[in-house]
């Protein structure tokens, strides 16, 4: 895998990727099981995070974007914690556009979605384990897919494709998603190796904010502990 961008064009578009503000799984794991992954909310603490975020960028840029006639596009991942970050975001943009997209997802775990420990993930399904522990060893934690899942390789492409699209656009994007995709984009546009992201995974903070677009320099404005 390689930056895609190292080998085209200066792209058009100004691009920003932004973790999800606080979640309810971030202090209660269990919500992972109930509501479930997909419908996990921000915290209160998350909101004011959101808000917080937009206003930053808000200050950067809105004000140029407005002078050039620049549209803001507002992507978010599809999961409810996500979502209610890039609406806390849109308060500091009026007439910004917001869709979700669900390139910007998380890691689909599948069978192991919801379970953190070697013997909660071993006891749902044995013989799917097993499979799983085989693959690793034979292909790696950046290729091997858990059990209905997603290998972090997939989230890399679909990543990938997203920035693809939108990188000829004359925009600023706002790319509101997880952690894991917020590294594959990284790497994508600056063309850092999987040892790259592997090495990353699980450092993000919340509301982290960095601009991925190459002429600018990759620079972390904010984050969230």
């Amino acid at each position: 895998m390689t930056g895609a961008y190292n080998h085209f064009h200066l792209p058009q578009a100004e691009i920003y990727a932004v973790r999800h503000a606080q979640s309810l799984g971030q202090v209660d794991r269990s919500a992972y099981l109930s509501p479930g992954d997909q419908l996990i909310p921000l915290t209160d603490l998350g909101h004011e995070q959101a808000d917080e975020t937009g206003l930053i960028l808000s200050q950067k840029f809105a004000a140029a974007a407005a002078e050039e006639g620049r549209p803001i596009v507002i992507l978010h991942s599809t999961c409810k914690r996500a979502t209610q970050t890039a609406e806390g975001i849109l308060k500091s943009f009026a007439g910004a556009q917001i869709a979700a997209d669900e390139r910007l997802d998380k890691q689909k775990f599948g069978l192991f979605n919801g379970l953190f420990s070697t013997d909660e993930r071993r006891a749902a399904d044995p013989e799917a384990y097993a499979r799983y522990e085989l693959d690793l060893k034979n292909l790696g934690p950046f290729y091997t897919r858990p059990p209905q899942g997603e290998s972090i390789s997939d989230v890399f492409d679909r990543t990938a494709s997203l920035l693809q699209e939108i990188k000829d656009k004359p925009a600023i994007y706002i790319l509101v998603t997880h952690g894991l995709p917020y590294l594959c984009a990284q790497a994508y546009t600056d063309g850092h190796d999987e040892n790259w992201i592997l090495e990353r995974e699980d450092t993000i903070k919340n509301c982290q904010i960095t601009n991925l677009t190459p002429q600018n320099e990759s620079l972390t404005i904010k984050d969230f502990a």
